[in-house]
C-alpha cells in the first residue's frame, strides 16, 4: 500500500499560485526598475540642461530663449514629479506583490508540513502493521513447533 495525501490537488494549486506570485513579483520589480531608469534619465536631462544654460549665460542673455528655458524647466520638473509618483506606485506594487508571494509561500509550507506529518503517521501505522503481521507469523510457527513433538 502506498501513501496518498488527500490534499495533494490543493497543494498543487497552492504551488501554482506561488509560482504566479513569483512571476508577478518579477514583473513588478522590472517595472519599478524601468520607472526608476526613466526618472534618472529625466533628472539627468534637467541637470545637463541647467549646466548648459549656466555656461551660456556667461555671454549675452537672450530674453526669449531664457523664457523658453524657464518654461522647459518647469515642464521638466512636472514630468519628474509625475515620474516620481509613478516610481512610488511601482514600489507600492512591488510591496504588494512581495506580500502576496509571502502569503502564497506560507500556504504551501503549511500544506507541506501537513503532508509530512500525515506521511509520518502513515509510515508509523505501516510499521505497526508489519510488526503485527511478523508477530502473528512467529506465533503461528511457535504454535506449530510446540504442537509437533
Amino acid at each position: 500500500m502506498r501513501f496518498v495525501f488527500r490534499l495533494e490537488s490543493v497543494l498543487r494549486l497552492r504551488r501554482r499560485d506561488e509560482e504566479a506570485a513569483k512571476k508577478n513579483l518579477g514583473l513588478a520589480v522590472a517595472r519599478e526598475a524601468s520607472e526608476r531608469d526613466v526618472l534618472r534619465s529625466l533628472e539627468q536631462e534637467l541637470s545637463d540642461e541647467v549646466g548648459a544654460q549656466a555656461q551660456a549665460r556667461s555671454g549675452e542673455i537672450w530674453a526669449q530663449g531664457q523664457a523658453l528655458y524657464l518654461e522647459w524647466t518647469r515642464g521638466q520638473n512636472l514630468r519628474i514629479a509625475a515620474q516620481r509618483s509613478a516610481c512610488q506606485a511601482a514600489a507600492d506594487a512591488v510591496a504588494k506583490a512581495r506580500s502576496a508571494l509571502v502569503e502564497a509561500r506560507r500556504a504551501v509550507q503549511v500544506l507541506d508540513k501537513l503532508k509530512e506529518r500525515r506521511w509520518a503517521q502513515w509510515h508509523l501505522e505501516q510499521n505497526r502493521k508489519e510488526q503485527s503481521f511478523a508477530s502473528d507469523v512467529a506465533a503461528q510457527r511457535w504454535a506449530r513447533l510446540k504442537a509437533a513433538p
